[in-house]
């Protein structure tokens, strides 16, 4: 767990006896400090990989370089190429129609204006995301950890699914769990957050992964209309979370790179700013990703004049 931030304050004072409670504030700051408790200040929170930050622990990557209300803190990205791998957990006979939408959007997305918004992150030698990025592979996981999972549990399904060979161990690849309806992460999905991402080491490699839930769960907590332009259902509510974690694992993919003050990676800076809309299908949409019209939410645009945008 991450250490608890203290601080002590010492007040001006004057004469013998007040710098003497001077000496003993600055003893005991020392010891304090030597049990392993940082002094606070805003760049003392790192990203968890679900949309908020905790206090972080000592030997924490410190900022090493500024960027636009975001900071690089010299853990690497993924530049590219990257494959994103799909694992469809749970019964997902009663949705089909988010498999041909997510399908697309893994095959399109990297050509998007909004997937190049991440061209504004670079790595210690300069250089920036820039894909391109390829729909690799899926697999059917038929509820192997059951109906309630946690985050090991995420994890695990993963790593089962690469230690049975069911998808190629890639550490150019994002592995993305996507859950039915039925199924419930019990860390928080529908109450904290949408989607996360994490990533775990194997013998052979460093291998991102994410979750995301079927947005048909709560879809007044993470659907952001009740019909998307791609039909009923949560294929559309999916894709908006899918594209935010894409953009934040390719830019923080080990939660030691590009994050601000709160621990908040790009996409948690623009969480349902989608910008200027149109109607498609009777619903609202933002962009053009292949042949589909889609709604998804703007990125952190780091450079001058930053902010939330959907192309750089």
């Amino acid at each position: 767990m991450p250490d608890i931030f203290k601080k002590v304050i010492v007040m001006k004072v004057q004469g013998s006896v007040s710098f003497l409670l001077l000496l003993l504030a600055v003893f005991i700051c020392g010891d304090v400090n030597s049990q392993g408790v940082r002094e606070s200040h805003d760049q003392d929170n790192v990203p968890t990989g679900k949309g908020y930050g905790v206090a972080a622990p000592i030997g924490s990557p410190a900022p090493i370089g500024d960027g636009h209300q975001i900071q690089f803190h010299g853990g690497p990205l993924m530049v590219g190429p990257t494959q994103i791998y799909y694992i469809w957990y749970g019964d997902w006979t009663k949705s089909p129609a988010a498999h041909g939408i997510l399908r697309d959007l893994a095959n399109q997305i990297g050509d998007s204006a909004l997937f190049a918004t991440n061209s504004t992150y670079h790595d210690l030698e300069g250089q920036t995301i820039k894909g391109p990025v390829f729909f690799a592979g899926e697999v059917f996981d038929d509820y192997s950890k059951g109906k309630s999972l946690s985050d090991n549990d995420v994890e695990s399904i993963v790593q089962d699914t690469l230690k049975r060979s069911a998808l190629p161990e890639d550490p150019k690849g994002i592995y993305f769990v996507l859950t039915s309806s039925d199924v419930d992460e019990t860390t928080g999905f529908c109450n904290t957050y949408c989607a996360w991402h994490s990533h775990m080491k194997t013998p052979t490699s460093e291998i991102k992964y994410a979750f995301v839930g079927d947005t048909e769960r709560c879809p007044t907590s993470c659907q952001s209309q009740p019909v998307g332009p791609n039909g009923k259902g949560g294929g559309d509510g999916m894709a908006n979370s899918l594209v935010k974690e894409l953009l934040s694992t390719t830019s923080d993919p080990e939660l030691t790179a590009w994050y601000d003050g709160k621990g908040r990676e790009n996409g948690d800076l623009c969480d349902w700013n989608f910008g200027p809309t149109y109607r498609a299908n009777n619903a609202k949409a933002n962009m053009k990703v292949g042949a589909r019209d889609f709604l998804l939410q703007q990125n952190w645009v780091n450079q001058s004049g930053a902010g939330c945008q959907s192309r750089p």
